[in-house]
């Protein structure tokens, strides 16, 4: 059994077990904090899962997203050492889609996207250094598709994607623009208008 497979066998081995927050106790986890990027995903309401650190294939080693501080304080204390990134699970569970765009050919394209509304550039965003990561509260509105007509531009919605503090597999870190910012509303322009009611 390799690493990975280690790796994700003590994350689903922790979560699986009936027993396992029995076995917890604030004594076992003294001193375990959670880093503040952590408890601000948790406090904006988003489930997320350790990630075997600079993993290609972090999907795949995902554990099962939380919201709970004590299996999160646990994983922290198991993780810590051998490297770990963090994922936030996108879509109805964390109210949350993120749209990423390149700093290439992306950020034309958001600008053509949005035509001049640049009221959503105050909410939460996170960059590496090729692209941002811009987030809004999604409450079950149909999408606007994209397809291959705006390169450099993909919407999150349903899976998992990696959040600060991780650690990208070139060695790039992911950080916050604005921590202390709030996750706006879904824009207009982001809205199937069809299938939505607005007006085109």
């Amino acid at each position: 059994m390799n690493y990975v497979e280690e790796f994700l066998k003590k994350v689903q081995d922790a979560e699986a077990s009936a027993a396992f927050h029995h076995e917890l106790s604030s004594t076992d986890l003294s001193g375990v904090e959670l880093d503040s990027t952590l408890t601000s995903a948790l406090q904006r309401g988003w489930y997320i899962a350790p990630v075997l650190e600079r993993s290609k294939h972090f999907l795949n080693s995902a554990g099962y997203p939380t919201q709970d501080r004590v299996q999160l304080r646990h994983w922290v204390r198991e993780y810590s050492e051998c490297g770990c990134n963090w994922a936030v699970e996108t879509g109805e569970r964390s109210q949350l889609l993120i749209l990423e765009f390149t700093y290439d050919f992306g950020r034309e394209m958001v600008r053509y996207l949005c035509e001049d509304d640049w009221s959503w550039r105050t909410t939460v965003q996170f960059t590496d250094q090729n692209a941002r990561f811009v987030c809004f509260r999604y409450s079950g509105q149909q999408i606007r598709t994209l397809g291959s007509n705006f390169p450099g531009v993909r919407i999150h919605l349903g899976g998992c994607l990696l959040i600060p503090p991780s650690i990208l597999v070139k060695g790039s870190q992911l950080s916050y623009l604005n921590p202390g910012a709030r996750v706006l509303d879904l824009p207009v322009w982001l809205v199937d208008a069809r299938r939505a009611g607005i007006a085109a």
